[in-house]
């Protein structure tokens, strides 16, 4: 289920947190497990996964973001405060760690493609601005006003008297 809430928006959001789940929770394993000893499973991937997409409801701030993140907390935080911590022998407890840190900085560092980038300037602004000029270009030049139609409204109103203001 945590996997497949992550890949919204986007199908590469579910590698971004797979990824940093796995380096997360094979890093702290590697560094903080106990000598000889063997770490099997995916539950560090399953916590990155957790992780991700609370972090992810943070750092967004999107309404579907943010109520993901309720329901990931609300869920799991019992047994994601516990797992993470060296509470019961025999639980691999740096790879749960690992995992929640690889996800919360694999949402950290996906967060600028995550959020609404603000959008280019329209056509039609482009296109008012490149008829202003050429009404005021051929003003310029031959004296005499010409009429524009400004919108969809059906008042008219002329260059001369816009500059004039």
């Amino acid at each position: 289920m945590l996997g497949w809430l992550t890949m919204w928006p986007r199908i590469a959001n579910f590698w971004q947190a797979t990824a940093g789940a796995i380096l997360g929770a094979g890093l702290c394993a590697r560094l903080l497990g106990a000598p000889y000893s063997v770490h099997i499973g995916a539950s560090g991937v399953v916590f990155g996964y957790a992780g991700y997409l609370v972090a992810r409801g943070v750092c967004t701030r999107g309404i579907i973001s943010i109520l993901v993140a309720l329901f990931v907390a609300s869920s799991y935080e019992l047994s994601m405060l516990l797992g993470a911590l060296p509470l019961y022998p025999g639980v691999s407890w740096p790879s749960h760690l690992g995992g929640a840190i690889g996800g919360i900085i694999a949402a950290r560092l996906s967060r600028q493609s995550l959020r609404p980038q603000r959008p280019p300037v329209s056509i039609f602004a482009w296109t008012t601005i490149v008829v202003i000029a050429k009404q005021m270009k051929s003003t310029a030049l031959t004296g005499k006003f010409r009429w524009l139609k400004f919108g969809r409204s059906r008042r008219w109103a002329s260059i001369g008297s816009q500059l004039s203001e």
